[in-house]
């Protein structure tokens, strides 16, 4: 399978190169080439005409003719990327989705190659019948992009309770993506991201995921507040929300329909890890929880909880994975912070306290009690939407020090 990159000027050779490490990347052949719509038609035309490749990305600013003139002459599929000039590319940009009926241009975003890269990708995964979606998730559709990568797409889908709800929170898809990727660069620890298709795409190493999910509380919130007030354990503090002495390793199954809390005995008889392996997860995630909650309070937020997940590559060793963001902590408004309340929270808790309070937690415990289906959720308020939306985005831009938009 090959890509032809088709340039229209030497200047537009830096945006090739970031499609070309994409393709090499992934075992995809693909070739550069500069040649003018406008100064060197037939050499268009013959590139067009006579390439072995499967699909062509053409990269162009000002009138942007390039990928049009092309697709005129080829029925294999282009992908044409716009060039910031003039216009800040808006000439490019417009000149390329404006294609008349019949001479189609997949166009991606200004200066965006890796969007190309990544679409090409996709259209050649499709034709070899090799790129396939593993598994949609509550909050993240993953597929296998071959060469041991997967790809992950996060969506604006939310889900509380081990439940996907109805309703998607405008921008929390971006969110997670650049929070993760800034937590992978962040944290002093190996870890699966390969690289970034913005704004809401992650390339990863595929691994073999360890099945339990390593949740270390810093507070006394959530299902362990729970568990200390019904007597199944004991820490010596019963106060909502109360600082606890230390940090608690806290971990929980992940394949099961509703996550439970999971000993070291059940996961070490079940050989999931090995004793030294579980010590070595035990205490890195116990380090990551630190290293964040200082982050966290020097941005003026308390880290109450955060839950990681680990997987083996092939040499077996123990890689940080899937994604870590607001669905993966919960997050207090430190100056608000307030022992024997519910706190002000910048995550989902929100949507979680809404669910309460209109009865449908309840009604997913008697269901899982009963062994009956869940029922339906209810739709969410947009005031409630708008609101957790905001949040997400107020939180990575102070944990981050970048500007969303």
């Amino acid at each position: 399978m090959k890509v032809l990159i088709v340039c229209g000027s030497n200047s537009d050779l830096k945006i090739a190169e970031e499609a070309e490490k994409i393709l090499k990347d992934n075992n995809v052949e693909c070739k550069i080439e500069v040649a003018s719509a406008h100064r060197e038609p037939e050499k268009v035309r013959a590139l067009a005409l006579n390439s072995d490749a499967d699909v062509f990305i053409a990269i162009a600013g000002l009138s942007a003719a390039l990928p049009g003139f092309i697709s005129a002459y080829t029925n294999k599929p282009v992908i044409g990327v716009p060039v910031s000039a003039k216009l800040c590319g808006l000439d490019a940009l417009l000149s390329m989705v404006q294609m008349p009926s019949g001479v189609p241009v997949a166009t991606v975003g200004i200066d965006n190659a890796k969007n190309a890269a990544f679409l090409a990708l996709r259209i050649l995964k499709l034709k070899e019948g090799e790129f396939k979606l593993l598994k949609r998730g509550k909050v993240k559709d993953i597929y296998e992009i071959g060469g041991g990568k997967l790809l992950f797409e996060f969506s604006n889908r939310v889900s509380a309770f081990d439940v996907s709800l109805l309703d998607e929170i405008p921008f929390k898809g971006e969110v997670l993506c650049r929070f993760s990727e800034f937590w992978f660069k962040t944290l002093n620890v190996p870890n699966h991201m390969i690289d970034v298709i913005k704004p809401n795409k992650m390339i990863v190493k595929k691994l073999n995921l360890i099945p339990i999910e390593c949740v270390v509380r810093g507070y006394l919130y959530g299902s362990l507040y729970e568990r200390v007030s019904s007597g199944q354990i004991n820490l010596n503090i019963k106060t909502l929300a109360e600082k606890l002495p230390e940090p608690y390793f806290d971990p929980t199954t992940k394949f099961e329909e509703k996550d439970r809390p999971i000993t070291k005995e059940e996961i070490l008889s079940k050989r999931w890890l090995s004793e030294s392996e579980y010590e070595w997860i035990k205490n890195k995630a116990i380090e990551i929880y630190k290293f964040m909650a200082e982050k966290a309070d020097k941005a003026g937020f308390i880290l109450a909880d955060l839950k990681l997940e680990f997987g083996k590559n092939e040499k077996g060793e123990i890689l940080l994975a899937d994604s870590i963001g607001p669905d993966e902590f919960r997050l207090w408004v430190k100056e608000k912070y307030k022992p024997g309340s519910i706190q002000e929270s910048f995550d989902k808790e929100p949507i979680r306290r809404w669910l309460i309070e209109v009865g449908y937690k309840k009604l997913i415990d008697e269901a899982r009690k009963m062994g009956k289906p869940i029922p339906e959720p209810p739709h969410l308020p947009a005031s409630l939407i708008e609101e957790v939306s905001r949040r997400y985005i107020i939180a990575f831009e102070k944990i981050t020090g970048e500007k969303f938009r």
